[in-house]
């Protein structure tokens, strides 16, 4: 299937005469084809590195910015969704799970990000994943000494990185229960709104009572308290990485009050949202 999106890199789009299943290049977003619903047997990655967009994968929309990192597991339909505003520079990376299986950190990390659609990444993390993917195109193009063990370096790194971003911020643990890691993937596109237990419930056609249970023992918290935890997490990378105004941010987060959202994050983070974003700007490393 790789082979199907050539259309949609436009550079060091490689997969065909030494069957090696990995591709990389710049992708266009705004090309018709990337509109329709579609799906394949590859992972598929997208980093947004400048402008806005929102792309739907598996049913949920999720809005995108600057350094907004989407992953596309194997056979989940996904496309993006048309707006006014297109992307400057979208990268992609698509490579088949099975050439990295061998390799233990690649494994854990694709088992850890097994539930994640979206993350946010700092500066400095997206522009290492696009030296990676850039790294990896040329290799393949170049096909130099030992260029497929290269890749594969360069593969589990981009892996291990995005293992360590999802470990700072998410609260998802190691889940071993199948309807547990459901729900958890169909949270990630629904806790910014009205996310009730019983309306997850229904959903998944389960007692409240069941679902209670087991994402208690699973996650290790109650289904309101990993809310409420996941709207904070997203409020840190707002706080950390925006301009927005804090009232901005709580809506957009979920809350619907500002009173609520400080009490909370105060809560889990043990100080104010103001107070966080000070220090968080605080530790920032200076640009040259």
């Amino acid at each position: 299937m790789l082979e199907q999106h050539q259309m949609i890199f436009q550079e060091a789009v490689i997969y065909g005469t030494d069957g090696f299943p990995v591709k990389t290049g710049v992708a266009r977003s705004n090309d018709p084809y990337d509109h329709f619903r579609h799906h394949h047997a590859d992972l598929e990655f997208h980093l947004i590195r400048h402008g806005v967009s929102t792309y739907n994968i598996c049913g949920v929309e999720y809005p995108c910015e600057r350094n907004s990192l989407l992953i596309m597991h194997e056979n989940e339909p996904h496309y993006y969704v048309t707006s006014a505003e297109c992307h400057d520079k979208v990268m992609g990376l698509m490579f088949t799970r099975g050439i990295v299986e061998h390799r233990v950190i690649a494994r854990t990390a694709l088992h850890r990000l097994g539930p994640l659609h979206h993350l946010i990444l700092t500066e400095r993390q997206a522009g290492l994943v696009e030296f990676l993917w850039t790294e990896i195109g040329m290799e393949n193009k170049f096909k130099g000494v030992h260029w497929r063990q290269v890749i594969l370096d360069h593969l589990e790194n981009f892996l291990a990185l995005l293992h360590r971003v999802a470990e700072q911020n998410a609260f998802i643990p190691e889940i071993h229960d199948p309807l547990v890691q459901d729900v958890v993937k169909y949270l990630e596109g629904r806790y910014t709104g009205k996310c009730s237990l019983s309306e997850v419930a229904g959903h998944f056609s389960v007692c409240t009572f069941t679902l209670s249970k087991k994402f208690n023992h699973h996650m290790g918290l109650g289904f309101r308290e990993y809310i409420l935890q996941r709207r904070v997490l997203a409020a840190q990378t707002l706080l950390e990485q925006t301009n927005l105004k804090i009232a901005s941010i709580a809506g957009r987060v979920g809350f619907d009050t500002l009173t609520a959202f400080n009490r909370y994050f105060r809560i889990v983070t043990g100080m104010t949202p103001a107070v966080y974003r000070r220090l968080a700007h605080m530790e920032e490393p200076a640009r040259a």
